[in-house]
Protein backbone atom coordinates (compact mmCIF):
# COMPACT_ATOMS: atom_id res chain seq x y z
CA UNK A 1 0.00 0.00 0.00
CA UNK A 2 1.39 3.49 -1.26
CA UNK A 3 1.05 6.33 1.23
CA UNK A 4 2.57 9.57 1.22
CA UNK A 5 2.45 12.21 4.03
CA UNK A 6 2.07 15.79 5.37
CA UNK A 7 1.39 18.35 7.58
CA UNK A 8 -2.02 19.52 8.70
CA UNK A 9 -1.92 23.26 10.24
CA UNK A 10 -3.48 24.09 13.54
CA UNK A 11 -4.43 28.12 13.99
CA UNK A 12 -4.75 30.31 16.50
CA UNK A 13 -5.90 33.85 16.91
CA UNK A 14 -2.21 34.81 18.03
CA UNK A 15 -0.13 32.56 15.89
CA UNK A 16 -0.17 29.51 13.34
CA UNK A 17 1.90 26.60 13.98
CA UNK A 18 2.21 23.20 12.60
CA UNK A 19 1.29 20.49 15.21
CA UNK A 20 -0.69 17.53 13.04
CA UNK A 21 1.45 15.45 10.25
CA UNK A 22 -0.18 12.55 8.09
CA UNK A 23 -0.41 9.56 6.39
CA UNK A 24 -3.10 8.88 3.52
CA UNK A 25 -2.92 6.71 0.12
CA UNK A 26 -0.57 7.35 -2.47
CA UNK A 27 -2.23 10.99 -4.38
CA UNK A 28 -5.04 11.49 -1.75
CA UNK A 29 -5.64 14.42 -0.10
CA UNK A 30 -6.83 14.50 3.79
CA UNK A 31 -9.65 16.94 2.85
CA UNK A 32 -12.79 15.26 3.27
CA UNK A 33 -11.79 12.15 4.84
CA UNK A 34 -12.95 10.42 7.72
CA UNK A 35 -9.74 11.08 10.33
CA UNK A 36 -8.37 8.99 12.46
CA UNK A 37 -6.00 10.16 15.47
CA UNK A 38 -2.80 8.02 15.90
CA UNK A 39 -2.41 8.18 19.74
CA UNK A 40 0.88 6.77 21.25
CA UNK A 41 3.75 6.67 23.63
CA UNK A 42 5.96 9.08 22.12
CA UNK A 43 8.76 6.21 22.28
CA UNK A 44 6.35 4.27 20.09
CA UNK A 45 5.71 6.68 17.00
CA UNK A 46 8.60 5.26 14.90
CA UNK A 47 8.12 1.74 15.54
CA UNK A 48 4.29 1.82 14.67
CA UNK A 49 3.06 4.29 12.65
CA UNK A 50 3.54 3.14 10.05
CA UNK A 51 2.36 -0.68 10.67
CA UNK A 52 -0.88 0.53 12.11
CA UNK A 53 -1.41 3.14 9.32
CA UNK A 54 -0.96 0.84 6.57
CA UNK A 55 -3.20 -2.02 8.18
CA UNK A 56 -5.90 0.98 8.67
CA UNK A 57 -5.59 2.37 4.87
CA UNK A 58 -5.33 -0.95 3.60
CA UNK A 59 -9.03 -0.99 4.38
CA UNK A 60 -10.08 2.36 4.62
CA UNK A 61 -9.19 5.16 2.55
CA UNK A 62 -9.22 7.93 5.05
CA UNK A 63 -6.53 10.02 6.35
CA UNK A 64 -3.99 8.92 9.57
CA UNK A 65 -3.14 12.00 11.62
CA UNK A 66 -0.43 11.82 14.18
CA UNK A 67 2.26 14.51 16.14
CA UNK A 68 5.73 14.25 16.36
CA UNK A 69 5.91 15.58 19.92
CA UNK A 70 5.58 13.93 23.46
CA UNK A 71 4.06 16.89 24.67
CA UNK A 72 0.97 17.81 26.45
CA UNK A 73 -0.62 19.67 24.28
CA UNK A 74 -3.31 21.97 25.77
CA UNK A 75 -4.08 24.54 23.26
CA UNK A 76 -7.71 24.86 22.65
CA UNK A 77 -7.16 24.65 18.89
CA UNK A 78 -5.40 21.21 19.40
CA UNK A 79 -8.69 20.21 21.15
CA UNK A 80 -10.52 21.44 18.41
CA UNK A 81 -8.65 19.27 16.03
CA UNK A 82 -8.89 15.95 17.92
CA UNK A 83 -12.61 16.60 19.06
CA UNK A 84 -13.00 16.35 14.99
CA UNK A 85 -12.03 12.77 14.84
CA UNK A 86 -13.54 9.69 13.90
CA UNK A 87 -11.51 7.45 15.96
CA UNK A 88 -8.51 7.34 18.13
CA UNK A 89 -6.48 4.43 16.94
CA UNK A 90 -3.97 2.87 20.23
CA UNK A 91 -1.05 0.71 19.85
CA UNK A 92 -0.84 -1.02 23.00
CA UNK A 93 2.93 -1.87 24.23
CA UNK A 94 4.54 -2.44 27.12
CA UNK A 95 6.12 1.19 27.10
CA UNK A 96 2.18 2.40 27.05
CA UNK A 97 1.30 0.38 30.27
CA UNK A 98 4.54 -0.05 32.12
CA UNK A 99 5.15 3.76 31.81
CA UNK A 100 3.70 7.24 32.17
CA UNK A 101 3.16 8.96 29.71
CA UNK A 102 1.23 12.18 29.89
CA UNK A 103 0.01 13.11 26.88
CA UNK A 104 -1.08 9.69 25.38
CA UNK A 105 -2.83 9.01 28.83
CA UNK A 106 -4.71 13.09 28.46
CA UNK A 107 -5.71 12.23 24.65
CA UNK A 108 -7.12 8.76 24.96
CA UNK A 109 -9.34 10.27 28.54
CA UNK A 110 -10.25 13.34 25.97
CA UNK A 111 -11.81 10.74 23.28
CA UNK A 112 -13.47 8.98 26.21
CA UNK A 113 -15.15 11.89 27.54
CA UNK A 114 -15.86 13.02 24.12
CA UNK A 115 -17.44 9.92 23.18
CA UNK A 116 -15.03 9.51 19.85
CA UNK A 117 -14.12 5.52 19.37
CA UNK A 118 -10.97 4.34 20.75
CA UNK A 119 -9.00 1.00 19.31
CA UNK A 120 -6.50 -0.21 21.17
CA UNK A 121 -4.32 -2.52 18.86
CA UNK A 122 -2.28 -5.17 21.00
CA UNK A 123 1.09 -5.46 19.09
CA UNK A 124 3.24 -6.28 21.62
CA UNK A 125 3.01 -8.90 24.51
CA UNK A 126 1.56 -7.40 26.89
CA UNK A 127 -1.42 -8.06 29.38
CA UNK A 128 -5.22 -6.44 28.03
CA UNK A 129 -6.06 -6.28 31.89
CA UNK A 130 -3.13 -3.99 32.88
CA UNK A 131 -4.17 -1.73 29.73
CA UNK A 132 -7.66 -1.86 30.62
CA UNK A 133 -7.09 -0.71 34.85
CA UNK A 134 -5.27 2.16 33.65
CA UNK A 135 -7.18 3.38 30.63
CA UNK A 136 -10.68 1.47 30.95
CA UNK A 137 -12.58 -1.25 29.99
CA UNK A 138 -11.89 -0.85 26.30
CA UNK A 139 -12.20 -3.91 24.11
CA UNK A 140 -8.71 -4.23 22.15
CA UNK A 141 -7.59 -5.91 19.09
CA UNK A 142 -4.35 -8.49 18.85
CA UNK A 143 -2.33 -7.74 15.63
CA UNK A 144 -0.99 -11.00 16.70
CA UNK A 145 -3.47 -13.11 17.10
CA UNK A 146 -2.81 -16.85 16.75
CA UNK A 147 -5.70 -18.82 17.36
CA UNK A 148 -6.96 -20.11 13.84
CA UNK A 149 -10.25 -20.21 15.14
CA UNK A 150 -10.95 -17.13 15.99
CA UNK A 151 -12.14 -14.04 13.25
CA UNK A 152 -8.34 -13.05 11.95
CA UNK A 153 -7.55 -9.19 13.36
CA UNK A 154 -7.55 -8.10 9.69
CA UNK A 155 -11.46 -9.27 9.43
CA UNK A 156 -11.70 -7.48 13.59
CA UNK A 157 -10.00 -4.23 12.20
CA UNK A 158 -12.39 -4.23 8.85
CA UNK A 159 -15.51 -4.44 11.05
CA UNK A 160 -14.34 -2.16 13.34
CA UNK A 161 -14.16 -0.11 10.87
CA UNK A 162 -17.06 -0.34 8.80
CA UNK A 163 -19.27 0.37 11.92
CA UNK A 164 -17.76 3.54 13.07
CA UNK A 165 -16.42 5.23 9.94
CA UNK A 166 -18.80 6.66 7.50
CA UNK A 167 -17.60 5.18 3.91
CA UNK A 168 -15.91 7.19 1.46
CA UNK A 169 -19.03 6.23 -1.15
CA UNK A 170 -21.53 7.20 1.50
CA UNK A 171 -19.43 10.96 2.05
CA UNK A 172 -19.22 11.19 -2.06
CA UNK A 173 -22.95 11.12 -1.96
CA UNK A 174 -23.59 13.21 0.47
CA UNK A 175 -21.46 16.05 -1.20
CA UNK A 176 -23.01 15.27 -4.14
CA UNK A 177 -26.48 15.32 -3.64
CA UNK A 178 -26.62 18.55 -0.92
CA UNK A 179 -26.31 21.91 -1.18
CA UNK A 180 -26.16 24.07 1.31
CA UNK A 181 -25.35 27.61 3.12
CA UNK A 182 -24.66 28.46 6.51
CA UNK A 183 -26.31 31.46 8.32
CA UNK A 184 -24.90 32.71 11.22
CA UNK A 185 -26.75 34.97 13.78
CA UNK A 186 -25.07 36.54 16.43
CA UNK A 187 -25.40 38.94 19.06
CA UNK A 188 -23.14 41.86 18.39
CA UNK A 189 -21.33 41.63 21.57
CA UNK A 190 -20.49 38.25 20.86
CA UNK A 191 -18.83 39.78 17.15
CA UNK A 192 -15.55 38.42 18.23
CA UNK A 193 -16.12 34.80 18.50
CA UNK A 194 -18.39 34.61 15.44
CA UNK A 195 -15.65 36.26 13.46
CA UNK A 196 -13.40 33.70 14.82
CA UNK A 197 -15.78 30.40 14.05
CA UNK A 198 -16.22 31.70 10.72
CA UNK A 199 -12.62 31.90 9.94
CA UNK A 200 -12.00 28.19 11.43
CA UNK A 201 -14.72 27.44 8.65
CA UNK A 202 -13.09 29.08 6.11
CA UNK A 203 -9.77 27.50 6.56
CA UNK A 204 -11.43 23.88 6.12
CA UNK A 205 -11.07 23.42 2.16
CA UNK A 206 -14.14 21.28 1.73
CA UNK A 207 -16.17 24.47 3.38
CA UNK A 208 -15.02 26.69 0.40
CA UNK A 209 -16.89 27.92 -2.08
Amino acid sequence: MKKKSGKGKITSDKEEFSVLKYITRVDSKPFDKAGIYFCCHHKDLKKYLDVIASDILEKENCCIWYKESGDILADEAFSEELARMDMFAVPVTKNLIKTEDGAAKAEIDFAIQRKIPVLPIIVENVSVKLFNEKFGDIQCLDRNESDSTALSYSKKLGDFLEKVIVSEKLRNEIRENFEGNIFLSYRKVDRAYATKLMRLIHKEEALRY
